[in-house]
């Protein structure tokens, strides 16, 4: 049996399990990540050297979070698991890997100058649909949160958009105020759907036009955008980070940045507070005078 056949298995019994959301980033981390390292090899010859080196290529050659190559690991150890449960192997080779240490304290690592790149780039964005995807990232949500937003998240009578339970970490309705900018965004959008069918409750608002359903992968426009900006490191969370550093140094309440987050508890939004805000007050009247601009 090859890793991809035990992959397979495990993801066939766990479907009635698991959410969509889970399954789907399961699939998604397997083929960007594990496949082709461990897809095609004999779950009998994979050992400890092999698994650690594919954990050492995601954090030094990737350049990933020890934390998300952890998440990408995790689906590698519960297939193994799962193996050892139906007698196919004995031991589980993910056993004892060494990570390396990590903070979850996060850093900003994206200068003044760095900020008002990106806002300018995004707004001169060539790709209209790249350039609303980015600018729903500005409000602080997450990727896959935008990728899978649908119409019937959407009130444009109340200005009002809802993150639900399964499409968020903390698990409940998230339900956020537009700001004009994005409202005027998501009046158009809906506004040129609806000339085409495609402003059905179920659609998504940001639609692929290749294969006429949500974006799986938008890495080569986000670094396009980078290219752009010159920002040479920079993750789409980081828009997070940088909404939520600033907030904290402009002293806005923290539940009101949870809230905007859309954090599960103020416990994870207290990592920014230890931030230096040394990245101090004008940066931060850069940012969002620049952004109501």
């Amino acid at each position: 049996m090859t890793f991809e056949q035990l992959f397979l298995e495990y993801i066939e019994l766990s479907e009635f399990m698991q959410s969509e959301h889970e399954i789907r980033n399961k699939k998604n981390r397997y083929d960007n990540h594990i496949k082709l390292v461990l897809g095609s090899k004999d779950i009998q010859d994979i050992k400890y050297k092999d698994v650690q080196m594919l954990l050492n290529n995601l954090i030094h050659k990737k350049e990933l979070s020890v934390k998300t190559a952890k998440n990408i690991l995790s689906i590698v150890q519960v297939c193994f698991n799962y193996a050892i449960k139906n007698d196919y192997i004995d031991k589980n080779p993910c056993s004892n890997l060494i990570y390396p240490k990590y903070n979850n304290k996060y850093d900003i690592n994206v200068s003044k100058n760095d900020i008002k790149s990106l806002i300018d780039s995004i707004f001169e964005f060539e790709n209209e649909t790249m350039k609303d995807i980015f600018l729903v990232a500005l409000h602080g949500r997450r990727k896959n949160e935008i990728l899978s937003l649908q119409w019937n998240q959407i009130d444009l009578d109340l200005k009002i958009y809802n993150i639900p339970p399964q499409k968020n970490k903390s698990r409940k309705n998230d339900y956020h105020k537009m700001t004009e900018e994005l409202y005027q965004m998501f009046l158009r959008r809906y506004n040129e759907a609806s000339k085409i069918g495609f402003a059905k409750r179920l659609d998504f608002v940001f639609v692929n036009p290749n294969t006429l359903t949500r974006y799986q992968d938008i890495s080569k426009s986000f670094n396009k955008l980078k290219i752009s900006a010159g920002i040479k490191k920079m993750r789409f969370h980081d828009f997070r980070h940088i909404l939520g550093t600033y907030a904290i140094a402009k002293k806005v309440p923290i539940e009101h940045i949870s809230q905007a987050l859309g954090h599960s508890s103020i416990g994870v939004t207290q990592k920014y507070i230890t931030r230096d805000s040394g990245i101090s007050k004008d940066v931060l009247d850069v940012f969002f005078s620049d952004f109501k601009e």
